[in-house]
């Protein structure tokens, strides 16, 4: 599992996801069991990185319903694409493919 899935299923799950210096806050955490709790946690740098990383947090208007687009990317069918947290629909960087 990569650190772009374990944010998928936190966001899927509807978890928020929030960086506080160097520790990763999540919240509910009730709706996480211990094992995945370990997962977050073995990708937690990779996640933080992805996170902290300029412009990616910057927040962004889904072209479909205009809700507003999850702060990662998100790799699929081999290019980089944002998830709606409204619509669940993918918006591709660099256009629709």
């Amino acid at each position: 599992m990569t650190a772009h899935e374990v944010l998928a299923i936190l966001h899927a799950r509807g978890v928020r996801v929030r960086v506080v210096g160097n520790r990763l806050r999540l919240a509910p955490r009730g709706v996480l069991t211990l094992e995945f709790l370990e997962v977050v946690r073995e990708h937690k740098p990779e996640i933080i990185a992805m996170l902290s990383a300029p412009g990616i947090s910057i927040p962004a208007e889904c072209g479909w319903c205009g809700g507003a687009l999850a702060p990662w990317l998100v790799n699929r069918d081999a290019r980089p694409a944002l998830p709606c947290t409204s619509c669940h629909r993918w918006t591709v960087v660099g256009g629709a493919s």
